[in-house]
């Protein structure tokens, strides 16, 4: 797996919570250890600050989404991806919005996914950038 790492929102949650699952994935992944840091898009930050409300994450400063982030590059939606997103969402209205959004990030980044995620993994548009995680032993959806 050459180029940088972006983290589907199944992979980011799981880093976030700091579970075993996000120690397992930053050794076989060297998360903490390469000199780049992992990329992230703000669709994830969305998305994972919309799951962390409807499962009652409780958290003392509203801003701490943005403060756990900050050992990620966050990658804005800029025009090279919105050109990519109208290009994939076009030939496929079928597929969730956010995830043609992480496609279109990781395309334009160079960015291999990391997801727990089979169906995005399956994605002919997105096979050769993405990295299917699998065998962890918490999910994302556990509190």
């Amino acid at each position: 797996m050459n180029g940088p790492l972006l983290m589907d929102t199944d992979v980011f949650l799981l880093l976030l919570r700091q579970r075993d699952a996000a120690r397992e994935l930053d050794v076989r992944y060297g998360l903490a250890t390469s000199p780049s840091r992992p990329l992230v898009s703000t669709v994830s930050l969305g998305e994972a600050l919309a799951y962390a409300t409807a499962a009652g994450w409780r958290h003392r400063d509203d801003n701490w989404l943005l403060k756990a982030s900050k050992s990620f590059v966050v990658v804005d939606l800029s025009a090279d991806v919105l050109h990519e997103f109208g290009h994939l969402a076009a030939l496929y209205p079928e597929l969730g919005d956010n995830d043609i959004w992480i496609v279109a990030t990781a395309r334009v980044c160079g960015a291999t996914i990391l997801t727990c995620d089979a169906r995005l993994a399956a994605w002919t548009e997105a096979r050769e950038h993405v990295e299917l995680v699998g065998g962890l032993e918490d999910g994302p959806a556990e509190a």
